[in-house]
């Protein structure tokens, strides 16, 4: 017996029926334990569902019972993406994006894609390419469970331009894109749910005539106890930036009192993935 996330913590001293709103299948089979909810065709056996990951449930035991954590360490919420690109004279950056969808990022993309597949492209819209177009995309795997959700397309989008110069930003398809934490003040832990994993590999093109006129740095944010590491590298070579953005997240679940590192860290993230290269007319 359980309770999903937004239906509230359950009260284990005070247990009334009220407190749970459904019920899973506990199941041990070879050796391994499995948690399963019947009713959600998206979520592979081998993870627990994420309405109720990180709750506790109420495992009946014929006229017996116990409390059990439901909880794992083993899947986490992992996107990598390889983006290929190259920006026209006009300023319209034009390429190819490659990415997966592992564990928990694959559920809902999956669900999305085989729902709805004409809005699909939602999670592609971000705030630093309005105007971005997608087409030509290919959803692989999307009936095998064990393996990442595969997305491929081409993409465009006007960059921003101003006299001799153009500028731009690599945030491109890692999913951050609004930050969450922004409030100066908190009145509840945090609770991601999974461990989370995002890599980005990107080549960028500029256009014959211009020449690189300012790079972000190469740079290593840690927090203090280690848990979020955030690495970034770019190097040029000709006409061509190659850049690799690392972000792992690895805890689920941070106290109230942590919140203003994790505020501040995640405002110098969002400042570091939407730092712009700058290339100039020659």
């Amino acid at each position: 017996m359980v309770s999903s996330r937004d239906h509230g913590i359950i009260n284990m001293a005070y247990p009334f029926i009220n407190q749970f709103n459904n019920v899973l299948a506990y199941v041990i089979a070879d050796g391994q334990t499995f948690i399963l909810d019947g009713a959600d065709k998206f979520n592979a056996a081998k993870m627990i569902p994420f309405d109720y990951l990180n709750t506790s449930g109420f495992l009946i035991k014929h006229e017996h019972g116990e409390w059990i954590n439901i909880e794992t360490s083993k899947h986490s919420y992992k996107h990598t993406a390889v983006v290929d690109a190259a920006i026209n004279e006009a300023g319209i950056l034009k390429g190819n994006a490659y990415i997966k969808s592992y564990n928990y990022a694959r559920n809902t993309r999956q669900q999305k894609w085989q729902d709805n597949k004409e809005k699909f492209n939602e999670y592609f819209t971000t705030e630093n390419y309005p105007d971005l177009k997608i087409s030509n995309l290919e959803a692989k795997n999307a009936d095998i469970d064990s393996f990442p959700l595969e997305q491929d397309f081409n993409f465009e989008a006007p960059v921003n331009s101003s006299g001799e110069y153009k500028y731009f930003t690599t945030n491109l398809f890692l999913t951050f894109d609004k930050n969450p934490f922004t409030s100066d003040s908190r009145s509840s832990d945090i609770d991601f749910g999974y461990l989370q994993e995002y890599q980005l590999w990107g080549k960028f093109k500029i256009p014959d005539g211009y020449a690189f006129e300012e790079l972000p740095k190469n740079i290593t944010m840690i927090l203090p106890d280690t848990s979020m590491i955030v690495k970034r590298v770019i190097s040029t070579a000709g006409s061509v930036a190659n850049i690799s953005v690392s972000i792992e997240i690895k805890k689920a679940n941070y106290l109230i009192d942590e919140y203003f590192d994790i505020k501040e860290f995640y405002k110098r993230l969002f400042d570091l993935l939407n730092e712009q290269i700058v290339i100039k007319k020659k």
